[in-house]
């Protein structure tokens, strides 16, 4: 579905053909999608086909993008039109930001992609994750300490439990993620020292408005 051309007849002859399926549920824009061909991307949104339309197995063409090909641009460009991420199917689903956690690399583009999402909604802490498993969870497992760093820039709870009661730095000891505890520890220092500095300031302004 590369073929421009092609494209802009299926377009010319009506929405009916544009918008039909084949076995797999998938329409053009989903092939569209994997073929990574950003014109015909275009010319199907602008044709109005539905960023938010699933397959046969619920893959959205946003699904596919960060699954199959993981492009900025596409992603972008189906959320300027319309592509939203959809809420879970079923409570065991993990969700597309998570499923995207597991098996990034993170490489630049991948970094910029996991931010997009997290601007267009999606939960670095996620209160309905299946088994309460955060993304930092699943980074601290992996040893990966890059995707833990952003991860954590992006706000993601540190002391946040799993249904094990495990911190991410308890998942990371779990599975023997020497680098991944090493981080760890040390924000959780960090974050122990601010706590500490900013009780005493907060004591030392009390006290000085008693005085």
């Amino acid at each position: 579905m590369g073929d421009e051309e092609m494209t802009r007849k299926l377009i010319r002859k009506g929405a009916s053909t544009v918008h039909c399926k084949d076995h797999l549920g998938r329409n053009a824009l989903h092939f569209a999608v994997c073929s990574g061909n950003m014109r015909v991307v275009t010319m199907l949104l602008k044709a109005g086909v539905n960023p938010n339309i699933k397959d046969n197995v619920g893959m959205t063409p946003l699904s596919l993008c960060l699954m199959r090909r993981p492009m900025w641009k596409t992603a972008n460009l189906l959320f300027q039109h319309g592509a939203v991420l959809l809420t879970r199917m079923t409570p065991m689903d993990t969700g597309l930001f998570i499923q995207f956690v597991m098996m990034c690399i993170p490489t630049k583009e991948e970094e910029r992609i996991l931010r997009l999402l997290v601007e267009k909604g999606a939960l670095v802490n996620d209160p309905e994750a299946p088994g309460q498993r955060q993304p930092l969870h699943f980074a601290a497992m992996s040893n990966n300490c890059t995707l833990i760093r952003i991860l954590i820039d992006l706000g993601a709870d540190l002391y946040a439990k799993n249904h094990r009661n495990e911190t991410p730095r308890q998942v990371a000891a779990t599975f023997k993620c020497k680098e991944a505890m090493a981080i760890f520890e040390a924000l959780e220092g960090e974050y122990d020292r601010r706590d500490s500095e900013t009780a005493s300031n907060v004591t030392a302004y009390e006290h000085f408005n008693l005085s």
